[in-house]
């Protein structure tokens, strides 16, 4: 993913990742904003990309039962790691 990084570093952006969490018995949406961990300005586009990847997985580690998982975000593990799907 770097279209992200591309566009924070050309525009100056802040970058603020949000995510709707779904309330119990349909009584709505909690939406939570979180800064990105650390200032893409400086990175390459690698290390931009995992730093996004790590700020995600922190959302999703929130409430993991809501995430999209057949999206298959993560299908590409670190050696030796099993598959999570």
């Amino acid at each position: 993913m770097t279209l992200l990084p591309k566009l924070a570093t050309k525009t100056e952006a802040t970058i603020v990742y949000t995510f709707a969490e779904r309330l119990p018995k349909g009584r709505g949406y909690h939406i939570h904003y979180f800064p990105a961990s650390g200032s893409l300005k400086d990175l390459n586009l690698v290390e931009a990309a995992a730093l996004i990847n790590k700020d995600v997985e922190t959302c999703i580690r929130y409430s993991p039962g809501q995430y999209y998982w057949p999206y298959k975000r993560f299908k590409i593990r670190p050696e030796g790691e099993a598959s999570i799907y």
